[in-house]
């Protein structure tokens, strides 16, 4: 694989990323560490996971990697290959915005067999010090 490229779950994701109107680019996968996701999307810094678990805590733990390791804007999550069904898709982001790990992710998207969630804000601001 050269230095800009996807494998296979990650080009599925891109995919359907760029079917739904986004703009997808390859980041650079021999970066030094912390390495900062797989992609930018609509020019944020992007995580893509393909996720077989079918348990909303599988879900959560994915997005803390994502927001501790790689430290990334969006995670963008494929449940499809698990068929998690929405309610978990949905328990999975609320899950992880109740946890004590925050990092960076301001929005999530999750793609479904037959359903895509997207949510904003998945870290709750606090308030604003002047």
């Amino acid at each position: 694989m050269g230095e800009f490229a996807f494998d296979h779950d990650e080009f599925q994701i891109a995919l359907t990323l760029a079917i739904t109107g986004k703009s997808v680019m390859s980041r650079n996968d021999r970066q030094s560490n912390p390495h900062r996701g797989d992609a930018w999307v609509d020019d944020k810094r992007a995580d893509f996971k393909a996720v077989k678990s079918r348990r909303a805590d599988g879900l959560k733990d994915h997005l803390k990697k994502a927001d501790v390791d790689q430290q990334v804007e969006l995670a963008v999550v494929d449940i499809r290959p698990g068929g998690m069904d929405e309610d978990g898709a949905r328990d999975g982001p609320r899950m992880f915005r109740n946890s004590t790990s925050r990092g960076d992710i301001q929005r999530v998207i999750v793609f479904g067999r037959g359903y895509a969630i997207r949510i904003r804000s998945v870290i709750p601001q606090g308030p604003v010090v002047a």
